[in-house]
């Protein structure tokens, strides 16, 4: 029995040892303040973080502070699991403030929804809003709250469908905006209101119902346009009856920004572009429609700068 004890007693004081060092170990890391912890924890998934509620009482609402929340597209089986899961971490938030909202979903018959989770991302002051939306019917409007968000410095919309914009709407400290994929008449009142914009995006944007487009962003300095290629236009683009593109007239762009330093456009410029007072790209301007017109035979619409 003595030899028995002495044989057992070195491996209870070694694994008592351990668990006392790992016992240590995380009373270290809780003992932390919140800003460092949610320095960490935001190194890790939306769901990963949460799950860490689970570890010990300082660690159970932790998670309700972090500052960016990413929501990805689920798998089908798993999309009502993940639109709760959704909503839980929205409901459970405290009245921290959201840097970052990350969202890509299937709107489904979910609209309302969607919106509302869209909503208590603008309420919590939300600084970058990225919202991606896919398997939608007609047309889809976002919150009004979102178009006189004064914390808003970053929009990425990526919404293929006809893209409601209300009447009145001033995004006052909009750095950053993107859209994707949009398709809309009534996105020239969107442009109406950009007074400090510095970088616009426009991807496979659909003008086809407009004749004419003013975009006026008097601090902007970056546009990147690119444009939808011809299969993906629609009826209402005005291709139906085209059998060249280059009898298709388009949309007159009309950008007003005299601080434009980089412009940066793909496609076959379907629809007229015209830059006003930017004198800094005027001669790239000049040599860019020369190279155009010597690869495209008898198209006559260019990229200007006035």
């Amino acid at each position: 029995m003595e030899a028995n004890s002495l044989i057992h007693k070195p491996k209870k004081q070694k694994l008592n040892e351990e668990q006392g060092i790992y016992g240590n170990r995380e009373s270290l890391i809780s003992k932390l303040p919140d800003d460092v912890l949610l320095h960490i924890l935001s190194f890790l998934s939306t769901k990963s973080i949460i799950r860490t509620s689970v570890l010990s009482k300082r660690w159970e609402f932790l998670w309700t502070s972090i500052p960016n929340l990413y929501f990805g597209k689920p798998l089908p089986a798993n999309r009502t699991l993940h639109m709760n899961f959704v909503e839980r971490a929205l409901y459970l938030r405290d009245d921290s403030d959201i840097k970052g909202f990350f969202l890509n979903i299937d709107v489904q018959c979910d609209v309302s929804r969607v919106k509302s989770w869209i909503t208590a991302a603008v309420r919590h002051n939300v600084q970058n809003l990225h919202i991606r939306l896919q398997d939608l019917e007609g047309q889809f409007s976002l919150p009004q709250s979102v178009f006189t968000c004064d914390t808003l410095k970053c929009l990425v919309l990526d919404i293929p469908c006809i893209l409601q914009v209300p009447p009145i709407n001033c995004f006052s400290n909009l750095i950053v905006l993107r859209l994707e994929s949009v398709d809309d008449y009534t996105t020239q009142q969107l442009f109406s209101g950009l007074p400090i914009l510095e970088v616009l995006y426009l991807m496979e944007c659909r003008w086809g119902c407009l004749k004419v487009l003013r975009i006026s962003a008097p601090k902007l300095h970056s546009l990147t346009i690119t444009e939808a290629d011809l299969w993906k236009l629609s009826d209402c683009d005005g291709l139906s009856d085209c059998d060249d593109h280059r009898d298709f007239e388009g949309c007159r762009i009309m950008i007003f920004g005299a601080n434009i330093k980089c412009f940066f456009y793909t496609g076959e410029f379907l629809n007229e572009y015209w830059l006003y007072n930017s004198f800094s790209l005027e001669r790239k301007l000049m040599l860019l429609s020369l190279m155009f017109l010597t690869v495209i035979r008898g198209q006559d619409k260019l990229l200007t700068a006035c």
